[in-house]
């Protein structure tokens, strides 16, 4: 496996019905600990490859501990999602 940059990505995806607007903090989604590489070589044993469609896609960096995450996410789901996405003129994601 050959990784094209030096990256550490926490990559989340939740199911169709899953809803920006109201979003349910009981909702599942599965979590994948990523980098990115190329799919040329071997790769080790205990990991599998996700291959992530083209597409848009947000990137926020949370800076803290894991028991502040709860912050960060209201902050993209109830003040970014609803305020700054549609400003730069995509629809609302659900």
């Amino acid at each position: 496996m050959h990784r094209t940059d030096d990256g550490l990505y926490s990559f989340q995806r939740y199911t169709p019905d899953w809803s920006a607007v109201h979003p349910d903090p009981q909702a599942g989604f599965e979590k994948w600990a990523a980098v990115v590489a190329c799919k040329e070589g071997i790769l080790p044993s205990g990991l599998a490859f996700l291959n992530v469609r083209a597409g848009l896609y947000v990137v926020f960096r949370h800076q803290g501990l894991a028991h502040t995450f709860p912050k960060t996410a209201h902050h993209i789901f109830m003040e970014w999602m609803l305020y700054f996405w549609p400003y730069y003129g995509y629809p609302y994601p659900y």
